[in-house]
């Protein structure tokens, strides 16, 4: 039986306990605030314009990292398709730096799109009058939609030309798959352990923490967090769920 690192009984328990107290540090804060203030309907009275005021300076400050990290791509790759007949030592020095600004380019794109989703959606009003019904956008944040198209189209463009693989710009998930296979074995090694940290954390902390802080929210707003709850059981679930074709799969 292979035995990895593993914490010893002991310290499991101390960190335990640590996390209980901490919790009940935290509940006992927010009980004594919540007794001497009102903030019943608080969550709730947080204008949108003042979230919009710390996510659109974000928003704009990632996109232009983002077109940062692209023209980073390209003058690396070009750097190295002219030193890779010259100098090995530098082509050794270009070849993850390449690689490394396209993927920092791809992650602060996913982040900017979710967003702008988020902006677009926060933003929406829809307006019910007597004789007629009319759905309002924030044209501030219908700007960003083409920005993420044309990032989007040149992302892929930009890919497609450093991995020498053709990968549609709405891939489905056999086109992931085989471009993940497509990779050098350290690299999908890294991916695939990666992968099951981000399952591990969703699973046992992030979601677990979430139904946590919906029902603080709930307290303190003294209304029923039912969508929430059921959006954090879906996710959780269908991570679980999932698991099942990996079974099925491996273990016939």
């Amino acid at each position: 039986m292979k035995n990895g690192k593993q914490i010893s009984t002991p310290k499991r328990v101390l960190r335990f306990l640590a996390w209980m107290m901490l919790g009940g540090m935290v509940g006992g804060v927010i009980g004594f605030v919540m007794g001497s203030y009102d903030f019943k309907g608080l969550l709730r009275g947080i204008p949108v314009d003042t979230i919009f005021w710390f996510t659109r300076p974000v928003l704009i400050l990632l996109s232009i990292l983002t077109a940062y990290f692209l023209w980073q791509t390209r003058r690396s790759h070009a750097q190295f398709i002219a030193a890779e007949a010259m100098d090995d030592d530098l082509v050794d020095e270009l070849y993850p730096k390449t690689f490394r600004y396209l993927e920092y380019a791809t992650i602060l794109y996913n982040i900017v799109a979710s967003m702008i989703v988020f902006n677009l959606l926060l933003g929406i009003k829809f307006i019910i009058g007597r004789e007629s019904a009319a759905l309002v956008f924030s044209m501030f944040d219908l700007l960003f939609v083409p920005i993420m198209v044309v990032e989007q189209i040149v992302i892929f463009k930009t890919t497609q030309k450093l991995r020498n693989y053709k990968l549609s710009a709405f891939p489905t998930v056999n086109e992931v798959k085989d471009y993940m296979y497509s990779l050098d074995e350290g690299e999908k090694q890294a991916n695939f352990e990666q992968a099951f940290v981000i399952q591990f954390n969703l699973n046992q902390r992030l979601l677990p923490a979430l139904y946590i802080v919906v029902f603080f929210i709930e307290i303190v707003t003294q209304t029923q967090q039912l969508v929430a709850y059921a959006v954090i059981l879906t996710i959780h679930v269908f991570i679980n769920l999932m698991q099942y074709q990996m079974v099925r799969r491996y273990f016939k």
